[in-house]
Order: structure tokens, then C-alpha cells, then sequence
């Protein structure tokens, strides 16, 4: 099942957001798979700041999940 984006809010700024493939390397996994299976759970939500490009997820949810 596709993990569904959400439009980049108007109140985030991009320097507050990383790429899937960053949020991996944070979470320690080699991957993107287990940071969609978390987006999937609803424990973070990717944003697609515009049609085509890298989503993205907020540096802070990534940071909160590995404290």
C-alpha cells in the first residue's frame, strides 16, 4: 500500500525538514522501507512540498522517535 503524502504546510519551513533517506540515516537503518512503514503507523507524516520532488518529514518527529 502507497504511504499518502500530505501538502507541505504554509507554517513549515523546509530548513525544518529532512528527506526519507536523511530520516533513515538518523533512525540507523539502511532504508527508506522502515521510515515508510513508520509513516504507515501514523508515527510520522510525509509532506510533498511539490509535485515531483523528494517528500519529506519533519526533522523534530524523526529526532523525537529515536530519544
Amino acid at each position: 500500500m502507497p504511504v499518502a503524502t500530505q501538502p507541505f504546510p504554509t507554517d513549515l519551513a523546509r530548513s525544518e525538514c529532512i528527506t526519507l533517506k536523511e530520516a533513515a540515516e538518523l533512525l540507523g537503518v539502511a532504508s527508506v522501507n522502515p521510515v515508510l512503514r513508520l509513516a504507515e503507523r501514523g508515527q510520522l507524516t510525509i509532506y510533498s512540498p511539490v509535485l515531483g520532488t523528494a517528500r519529506l518529514v519533519r526533522r523534530a518527529d524523526v529526532e523525537r522517535l529515536t530519544a
